[in-house]
């Protein structure tokens, strides 16, 4: 029932919204103070960002303004970061990746279905891009499938931010299945099923 959380114990149920695992995630909106995020004593940090709904409106090579912020602080701060899309529109990645001012190794994207999050064959290559470590590692994305994907992947619970907590429709039969099966691939399987 209970979890532990950046070193303290606390209760998701008493936080969250009825049949909303929000409470779990610390959410953040992005801009120059994302550096305040990273994992604190990390010897080489790095940034893992999800693409669609987080730094760019879906289908679209435009970056959020709050994105703009953002990239001045980590150029200046010289803290690298790497770009996970499911999105598997080359052009659209060369794009915004230009945009970003990265290479397109670091705006990564499926090679096939296999890779999409969330799988976490995308994240596991962005943490390597990033020198392999996964403690050294702060991952930021918008929905369940990232968070599933970076947990996979062996990132810890307190390095994964979220923008809007999670959004991913769950109306559906059979949706407190999933919902204890996600639970579980977050690490949170004491968690009772609110609903």
């Amino acid at each position: 029932m209970y979890c532990a959380r950046r070193g303290r114990i606390f209760n998701p149920n008493s936080t969250r919204p009825q049949g909303s695992p929000r409470g779990i995630f610390e959410v953040i909106e992005l801009g120059p103070d994302i550096v305040d995020h990273l994992p604190k004593g990390s010897t080489n940090p790095g940034i893992i960002f999800d693409a669609d709904d987080t730094l760019a409106p879906h289908d679209s090579p435009k970056l959020f303004d709050r994105v703009l912020e953002m990239l001045v602080t980590l150029e200046s701060s010289g803290i690298p970061f790497v770009v996970v899309s499911n999105n598997r529109d080359r052009e659209l990645a060369r794009q915004r990746a230009e945009a970003l001012g990265i290479t397109e190794e670091r705006y990564i994207i499926p090679e096939g279905i296999l890779d999409m999050k969330p799988s976490p064959r995308m994240v596991r290559r962005a943490i390597n891009t990033l020198g392999g470590k996964t403690c050294d590692v702060l991952a930021v994305g918008d929905g369940m499938t990232d968070t599933i994907a970076y947990r996979l992947a062996g990132v810890a619970m307190e390095n994964i931010r979220t923008l809007h907590g999670i959004h991913e429709p769950l109306g559906y039969p059979g949706r407190a299945k999933v919902r204890r099966a996600w639970y579980w691939l977050l690490g949170l399987n004491t968690m009772t099923d609110p609903s």
